[in-house]
Formats: structure tokens, C-alpha cells, sequence
């Protein structure tokens, strides 16, 4: 049987989530690995739902397997989460194909646009840099340079509003794949329901992940409750009730602290741009959360979520050190959660690769000094989740099997 991949966040996991499994059970008949982000996730936040629970949710909803995406490739840009996410997919030697959502009319128009850009990327690449000098985010320039060197070669037919999220997204995995020269054949499916960025909860279409994170904290769960399954329903109530969601007030005194007394040379840090430390300073005193603070600083220059990507590397002090041992070629895989599938996945992965599987802290033994230098830094973080989170539950690694 063949075995398809997915790379997610599933935060939270949602019923866009459950149609993307079932289409991929329904026209390809394959098993299912997800690359998950861990306890912290690309647009610069904890993640709503500790890894372990949101592993779970996806086991029970058709995922045989869960393997964690670093934190270090989860913090980053499309460009380098897809890269992180792409490279363990081709390291497990048993994926036959990439599937991942978008938001355009054909299918066929990712797979162009990545070559496209694959192409003319040192072009792209010279427009771009001048359209930042000129005082535009990375995103408008990126636009931008892809529209004007498309309309000097007439390659293709883009739509101004073809470069969101989720395409953006897309193009990545596709460029990675042909950069790899992956044997895995990418499988776009077509994303249901609201943009990716929608943050109204009130429509009859399906919701994005960052709509319902923004009912879960109104506290507006009747909206969201056709939305996303049981499992994650209930988990989300139980993380209101227990106060365990990502707490704004707590991660900004964190900061606070780190910049007074700790004071990190923030050129050191991943995701640094000139001047954004001494924003951050002249404003923190003036905000109540890092989702405000980063409202308040974002221009045109610096873009929101760039601004709480570079928050969250200088609080886990990801610094270039960090980012040299992640540059290394991947030499294990630390899984989340699976089901008996899952368990057969494992072993074959174990056969065809030389990758060590960490499943249990015992399994941490066999790895190397550097890996295992790599996995505590990964241990730390999820210390730092639990703190920005008021989670008592132990930190320890707790892989589970999924009856």
C-alpha cells in the first residue's frame, strides 16, 4: 500500500482537516503520515493545543502516523518550514506523495508557478531585494517580483490575489520537492471553505483555523462548534476551563525580562531585521499581549507576522548557532502519536532508512551526542510552551499508540 504525506500544524484541527484525510483515503487509498509542527507554529504563536494533544485528534481522524516538525523549522518563513517539513518526508524513503491544500482555480497553476519561479529565481530574487530597499514587506515585494518578471516573459496567467497564504504555502513544497529532486509526486487538493487569514467566525462556510482561535478566546464556542470535530471541541473546552491556553500576559512579561536583564544580542537571533529590537522596546511598556504589541509596531516594513516570528526565536533564543545544527542533515525523527498502521509505517521506516525513531525516552539512548544535544534543545522549548501555557502536566516525551 502506498503512503501519502501531509505537513500541518492543525491549529486546531478542523473539519477542512477531516476532508483533506478523507479525499486523500478516497482518491489515492494510502496510508497517511503527517509532519506536524510542535508546540509552536509558523505564524509566530504557541500553538492552541499542546503537540501530544493535537497528535492524538489526528490519529483519531485518519492520520496513522505523527512525526514532529522541529520548532526551529516551525518558527520560520514558507520558504523554510516547507523545507524542514519536505526533507524529513524524503529522509523516511517511504512516501509516494505530497498532499497539501490551495486556494486557486487549477491545480495545474502550483506546479507552473513553482517552476516558474525555479526559473527566473535570480531575477525574481534582484526585484525583489530592490521593491524591500524601496520600503515594502517581504510579502508586497514578493507579489510584486513574481507578477512583473511573469509579465516581462509571459509564462503564465496570475491573478493578483494568487499570492495568499496557502499558495504561497504550496509553491514552496513543490519548489522543494523539484530542489530535492524528489522521488515524492506532489498532490494538490483544494482548500474548502474561508481563507487561510479569515478571522470572521459568523459565516455558514467552513472556518479557518485562525476564525475559530479567534471564537475559542471571545469565548464564542456555540460558533465554532459545527466547524471542528468532537475531540477538538472538547479539548478546547477542557483548555479554557483548566487555563491552559497560550497566555498572552505571561509570554510579554517573559519578553520583558529577557530584554531587560537577559538582553540577548538580537543579531544573533533568526528572523533579526534592523531596528525591530528597539520597536519592540519602545513599545512593549504600552501593550497587554504580543498579539497587540505586534499590531502596534507592524508597517509597511515590518509585517505582523514577521514581527512575532522574530519575538518567539528571541524568546527560545534561536540564534545562528541553533540554526547551524538544523542545517544539518536530518538523522532522526521524534514521533508524536500512530495507530497500528502507523506502527507498521515505524517499522518499515526503520528498514529502509538509517534514521533513529524516538518514541519513548528510553529511545533517546541510541542517539548520538549531537543528537541528543539537538533533541534537548527541542526539550527545552516545550518547557517554555508549558510555562507560556500554565500546563502541569509533566514534560517528559510521551509518544502514544492509538487503539
Amino acid at each position: 500500500m502506498k503512503t501519502s504525506g501531509i505537513i500541518a500544524e492543525y491549529n486546531p484541527f478542523h473539519l477542512g482537516h477531516k476532508y483533506q484525510i478523507n479525499k486523500i483515503k478516497k482518491e489515492l487509498n494510502t496510508n497517511i503520515i503527517a509532519i506536524m509542527s510542535g508546540d509552536f507554529v509558523q505564524r509566530g504563536e504557541c500553538a492552541i493545543l499542546d503537540k501530544y494533544t493535537r497528535a492524538k485528534i489526528a490519529v483519531n481522524n485518519g492520520v496513522d502516523l505523527v512525526i514532529e516538525l522541529p520548532f526551529y523549522y516551525s518558527l520560520q518563513s514558507a520558504e523554510n518550514f516547507a523545507k524542514g517539513g519536505i526533507s524529513i518526508l524524503n529522509k523516511l524513503n517511504i512516501v509516494d506523495y505530497l498532499c497539501f491544500g490551495f486556494e486557486c482555480e487549477k491545480k495545474e497553476d502550483i506546479i507552473e508557478i513553482s517552476k516558474f519561479q525555479l526559473k527566473y529565481k535570480n531575477e525574481i530574487e534582484e526585484l525583489l531585494n530592490f521593491e524591500i530597499k524601496l520600503g515594502k514587506s517581504y510579502a508586497v515585494a514578493y507579489k510584486n517580483a513574481c507578477i512583473e518578471i511573469n509579465k516581462k516573459y509571459k509564462v503564465l496567467e496570475i491573478q493578483d490575489n494568487f499570492f495568499i497564504s496557502n499558495n504561497i504555502l504550496s509553491i514552496e513544497y513543490v519548489k522543494n520537492l523539484i530542489l530535492s529532486k524528489s522521488q515524492i509526486t506532489p498532490f494538490p487538493i483544494k482548500r474548502k471553505g474561508k481563507n487561510y487569514n479569515d478571522e470572521d467566525y459568523n459565516s455558514q462556510d467552513q472556518l479557518s483555523a485562525s476564525a475559530i482561535r479567534k471564537a475559542i478566546y471571545e469565548n464564542n464556542f456555540e460558533k465554532i462548534k459545527n466547524f471542528i470535530d468532537k475531540n477538538t471541541f472538547d479539548e478546547l473546552k477542557n483548555s479554557v476551563k483548566n487555563n491552559i491556553l497560550p497566555n498572552e500576559k505571561i509570554i510579554l512579561k517573559i519578553l520583558k525580562y529577557n530584554i531587560l536583564i537577559n538582553q540577548i544580542n538580537p543579531e544573533n537571533i533568526v528572523n533579526y531585521e534592523n531596528g525591530i529590537l528597539n520597536l519592540i522596546k519602545k513599545n512593549i511598556y504600552s501593550v497587554n499581549s504580543i498579539e497587540e504589541l505586534a499590531e502596534k509596531i507592524q508597517s509597511k516594513r515590518y509585517k505582523k507576522v514577521r514581527i512575532k516570528r522574530f519575538i518567539y526565536n528571541y524568546l527560545l533564543n534561536i540564534n545562528n548557532e541553533i540554526k547551524e545544527i538544523y542545517s544539518k542533515d536530518i538523522e532522526y525523527i521524534t514521533v508524536l502519536g500512530f495507530n497500528k498502521k502507523g506502527q507498521e509505517l515505524l517499522k518499515e521506516i526503520k528498514n529502509k532508512t538509517n534514521l533513529e525513531i524516538v518514541t519513548t525516552n528510553k529511545s533517546t539512548q541510541n542517539l548520538s551526542n549531537f543528537q541528543k544535544n539537538k533533541f534537548e534543545i527541542e526539550q527545552n522549548s516545550r518547557k517554555l510552551y508549558k510555562l507560556f501555557t500554565n500546563n502541569k502536566n509533566q514534560t517528559e516525551f510521551i509518544s502514544f499508540l492509538q487503539k
